[in-house]
Protein backbone atom coordinates (compact mmCIF):
# COMPACT_ATOMS: atom_id res chain seq x y z
CA UNK A 1 0.00 0.00 0.00
CA UNK A 2 1.42 3.35 -1.03
CA UNK A 3 2.29 5.75 1.74
CA UNK A 4 -0.99 8.15 1.05
CA UNK A 5 -3.19 5.40 0.80
CA UNK A 6 -6.11 5.21 3.49
CA UNK A 7 -6.59 2.09 5.31
CA UNK A 8 -9.81 0.38 5.02
CA UNK A 9 -11.87 -0.57 7.70
CA UNK A 10 -13.57 -3.11 8.62
CA UNK A 11 -17.25 -1.40 8.26
CA UNK A 12 -16.05 -0.20 4.48
CA UNK A 13 -15.04 -3.68 3.56
CA UNK A 14 -18.43 -5.39 5.16
CA UNK A 15 -20.51 -2.70 3.49
CA UNK A 16 -18.49 -3.26 0.42
CA UNK A 17 -19.31 -6.99 0.63
CA UNK A 18 -22.96 -5.96 1.67
CA UNK A 19 -22.96 -3.70 -2.00
CA UNK A 20 -22.35 -6.79 -3.89
CA UNK A 21 -24.47 -8.43 -6.66
CA UNK A 22 -25.94 -12.07 -6.23
CA UNK A 23 -24.12 -12.22 -2.66
CA UNK A 24 -24.33 -16.06 -0.81
CA UNK A 25 -27.67 -14.95 1.77
CA UNK A 26 -24.75 -16.92 4.23
CA UNK A 27 -22.18 -13.99 3.61
CA UNK A 28 -24.79 -11.38 3.75
CA UNK A 29 -25.96 -12.91 7.08
CA UNK A 30 -22.84 -13.21 8.61
CA UNK A 31 -21.56 -9.17 7.07
CA UNK A 32 -25.07 -7.75 8.58
CA UNK A 33 -23.70 -9.43 11.91
CA UNK A 34 -20.35 -8.04 12.07
CA UNK A 35 -21.51 -4.58 11.32
CA UNK A 36 -24.68 -5.01 14.21
CA UNK A 37 -21.60 -6.07 16.52
CA UNK A 38 -19.39 -2.97 15.23
CA UNK A 39 -22.51 -0.75 15.77
CA UNK A 40 -22.75 -2.31 19.93
CA UNK A 41 -19.29 -1.73 20.48
CA UNK A 42 -19.18 1.52 19.41
CA UNK A 43 -22.04 2.73 21.25
CA UNK A 44 -20.76 1.12 24.36
CA UNK A 45 -17.51 2.97 24.30
CA UNK A 46 -19.40 5.85 23.31
CA UNK A 47 -21.65 6.13 26.20
CA UNK A 48 -19.48 5.00 29.10
CA UNK A 49 -16.56 7.12 30.18
CA UNK A 50 -13.55 6.69 31.25
CA UNK A 51 -11.67 6.05 34.51
CA UNK A 52 -10.25 9.73 35.03
CA UNK A 53 -13.81 11.36 33.80
CA UNK A 54 -15.32 9.28 36.32
CA UNK A 55 -12.88 10.34 39.08
CA UNK A 56 -13.91 13.96 38.00
CA UNK A 57 -17.55 13.36 38.37
CA UNK A 58 -16.75 11.87 41.58
CA UNK A 59 -14.44 15.30 42.68
CA UNK A 60 -16.77 17.78 41.51
CA UNK A 61 -19.96 15.42 42.96
CA UNK A 62 -17.45 16.04 46.53
CA UNK A 63 -17.01 19.77 45.52
CA UNK A 64 -20.57 20.33 45.45
CA UNK A 65 -21.39 18.34 48.63
CA UNK A 66 -18.68 20.24 50.57
CA UNK A 67 -19.24 23.87 49.39
CA UNK A 68 -20.80 26.34 51.77
CA UNK A 69 -24.01 28.20 49.45
CA UNK A 70 -22.84 32.14 48.91
CA UNK A 71 -19.06 31.02 49.31
CA UNK A 72 -17.22 32.43 47.16
CA UNK A 73 -14.03 29.58 46.12
CA UNK A 74 -11.08 30.49 44.22
CA UNK A 75 -9.54 27.41 42.28
CA UNK A 76 -6.66 27.42 44.64
CA UNK A 77 -9.31 27.13 47.82
CA UNK A 78 -11.08 24.20 45.62
CA UNK A 79 -7.88 22.64 45.14
CA UNK A 80 -6.99 22.21 48.55
CA UNK A 81 -10.33 20.88 49.50
CA UNK A 82 -10.13 18.45 46.84
CA UNK A 83 -6.48 17.44 47.11
CA UNK A 84 -5.96 18.07 43.88
CA UNK A 85 -3.83 20.97 41.57
CA UNK A 86 -5.05 24.27 40.98
CA UNK A 87 -4.96 23.58 37.43
CA UNK A 88 -7.17 20.28 37.83
CA UNK A 89 -9.17 22.15 40.17
CA UNK A 90 -10.13 25.11 37.55
CA UNK A 91 -11.11 22.94 35.43
CA UNK A 92 -13.67 20.69 37.38
CA UNK A 93 -15.19 24.54 38.34
CA UNK A 94 -15.12 25.33 34.57
CA UNK A 95 -16.94 22.36 33.71
CA UNK A 96 -19.36 22.58 36.70
CA UNK A 97 -19.88 26.73 34.88
CA UNK A 98 -20.66 24.73 31.97
CA UNK A 99 -23.30 22.48 33.61
CA UNK A 100 -24.54 25.66 35.35
CA UNK A 101 -23.69 24.11 39.06
CA UNK A 102 -21.44 27.18 39.62
CA UNK A 103 -21.72 30.84 38.63
CA UNK A 104 -17.89 32.77 37.89
CA UNK A 105 -16.97 35.65 39.68
CA UNK A 106 -14.17 37.70 40.31
CA UNK A 107 -12.33 38.36 43.35
CA UNK A 108 -8.89 39.84 45.29
CA UNK A 109 -6.12 37.63 44.80
CA UNK A 110 -4.88 36.35 48.30
CA UNK A 111 -1.64 38.67 48.20
CA UNK A 112 -4.21 41.48 47.78
CA UNK A 113 -2.43 43.21 44.35
CA UNK A 114 -4.58 41.21 41.49
CA UNK A 115 -8.49 39.71 40.59
CA UNK A 116 -9.09 35.95 40.64
CA UNK A 117 -12.17 33.95 39.31
CA UNK A 118 -14.14 32.90 42.12
CA UNK A 119 -16.59 30.54 42.48
CA UNK A 120 -20.12 30.37 43.85
CA UNK A 121 -22.84 27.72 43.95
CA UNK A 122 -25.59 28.65 41.93
CA UNK A 123 -28.63 25.92 43.86
CA UNK A 124 -28.57 24.13 40.91
CA UNK A 125 -28.43 20.31 41.15
CA UNK A 126 -25.55 18.27 40.13
CA UNK A 127 -26.01 15.15 38.97
CA UNK A 128 -22.98 13.18 38.45
CA UNK A 129 -22.29 10.72 35.07
CA UNK A 130 -21.83 7.32 35.71
CA UNK A 131 -20.99 4.50 33.22
CA UNK A 132 -24.60 2.30 32.00
CA UNK A 133 -25.20 -0.77 33.91
CA UNK A 134 -24.55 -3.53 31.83
CA UNK A 135 -27.40 -5.70 31.49
CA UNK A 136 -27.16 -9.28 32.51
CA UNK A 137 -27.38 -11.58 29.35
Amino acid sequence: MATNEKAMTMREFLNGVLATENLAPELANFATAKLTSLDEKNDARRNSLTPTQLENEKLKAQFVETAVAETEYTSASVAEMLGVSTQKASALMRALKAAGVVAEGEGRSANGKGKVKTYTLTGVEFVPRTNPVKAEG
